[in-house]
C-alpha cells in the first residue's frame, strides 16, 4: 500500500539532531514545491543551549567540506560564532611514522570546520551560544517548523494505516497526547523510547553498538595555535581495543574522540593518553 501525505498533513519529528532538523527542512522544501502545506512538530527533551554532556549529543564534531557545501546550497549558512575552528587538513599518526594529509588540488581551500553539538564544554566560560544543534533548529524553526521541548514516552501505531498515529509525550513534567498523520523517527541510541518500541508492529530492531569515548581539553587558545594550528591528528597505535583516535582542535579546546570495536573505557582514554606519540 502506498501512503501519501495530503495538503495540510501533520508530521511529528521525534529527535532535535542534526537527522531531525535535517528531514524538517527538506519536507519542508518539498512540501512547498509541491505547493501542499504540512505542519511539523520536533519533539526533543534536550537543551541544546546547555553546556557539558546534558546538552550535547557528543561525538567528534568535524563537519567535512561536502556536508559543508551541500548545507550552503540549502541555504544553511553557518554563521562564525558557531564555527570553532576551520580545519586545513589532517595529520596521520602511527607507531613508526607520522603523514600529513592534505588536499591534492594545489591551492585548494577546504571547508572542513569543526562545531560543538552542544554549547561547549561543561567548565567552558564563553558566554555567546555556540551550539550546533541549537542553529539547526532555530533554522527549521525559521521555515515553519514547530519545536517542543518534550519527551516522547509511548507511539502508538493504528491498526489501519490510513489512520492516525498516537503520540505520548511529557512537557514540563504534563503528560500529553497528539496525533498526527506521520512519525519520523530521529532519536539515537541513548534514549529509553528504544527499549518501548523493539518488538512492537514497527518492526524495528535495535542495532547492535558499542560505547565510544569522547573528552574535552582546556589546552588555552594560544597552545593549540602553536601545537595544532588548523590540523586534525589522526592516531592508529595499536592500541586494543581502540579502531580510530583523533585529537579535534576547538578554540581553546581540544576534543579526543576514541572509537573501538568493543565499548571504551576512561582506562583507555588514560592508556592511549600515556602513549609516547600521544
Amino acid at each position: 500500500m502506498k501512503l501519501y501525505l495530503k495538503d495540510k498533513s501533520n508530521i511529528v519529528v521525534v529527535g532535535g539532531g542534526p537527522a531531525g532538523s535535517f528531514f524538517s527542512h527538506f519536507a519542508l522544501r518539498l512540501a512547498k514545491e509541491h505547493s501542499r502545506k504540512v505542519d511539523i512538530t520536533i519533539l526533543d527533551g534536550r537543551d541544546f543551549i546547555q553546556k557539558g554532556p546534558v546538552g550535547c549529543n557528543m561525538c567528534a564534531g568535524v563537519l567535512s567540506e561536502t556536508l559543508t557545501n551541500k548545507m550552503e546550497c540549502e541555504g544553511i549558512v553557518l554563521p562564525k560564532t558557531r564555527v570553532q575552528q576551520e580545519i586545513d587538513g589532517y595529520y596521520l599518526q602511527t607507531q613508526e611514522r607520522g603523514i600529513p594529509l592534505h588536499h591534492p588540488k594545489s591551492g585548494h581551500k577546504p571547508k572542513i570546520i569543526t562545531v560543538f553539538r552542544g554549547n561547549g564544554p561543561r567548565f567552558s566560560e564563553l558566554t555567546t551560544n555556540i551550539s550546533f544543534d541549537d542553529f539547526l533548529l532555530k533554522h527549521v524553526a525559521s521555515r515553519g517548523a514547530k519545536v517542543l521541548p518534550a519527551i516522547v514516552e509511548e507511539i502508538d501505531l493504528p491498526k489501519d494505516p490510513q489512520d492516525l498515529v498516537n503520540i505520548v509525550y511529557k512537557e514540563a513534567d504534563v503528560r500529553k497526547k497528539m496525533s498526527t498523520d506521520l512519525v519520523v523517527g530521529a532519536f539515537g541510541l541513548n534514549t529509553s523510547l528504544i527499549k518501548r518500541i523493539v518488538g512492537k508492529e514497527f518492526g524495528y530492531r535495535e542495532p547492535e553498538s558499542v560505547r565510544t569515548c569522547n573528552a574535552e581539553l582546556h589546552l588555552g587558545r594560544s597552545y593549540i595555535q602553536e601545537h595544532f594550528n588548523k590540523t586534525i591528528y589522526v592516531f592508529a597505535l595499536g592500541i586494543k581495543p581502540i579502531k580510530f583516535a583523533a585529537f579535534i582542535p576547538k578554540g581553546d579546546y581540544v576534543t579526543v574522540s576514541l572509537v573501538g570495536k568493543e565499548d571504551i573505557t576512561k582506562a583507555h582514554l588514560i592508556e592511549f593518553m600515556k602513549h609516547p606519540k600521544v
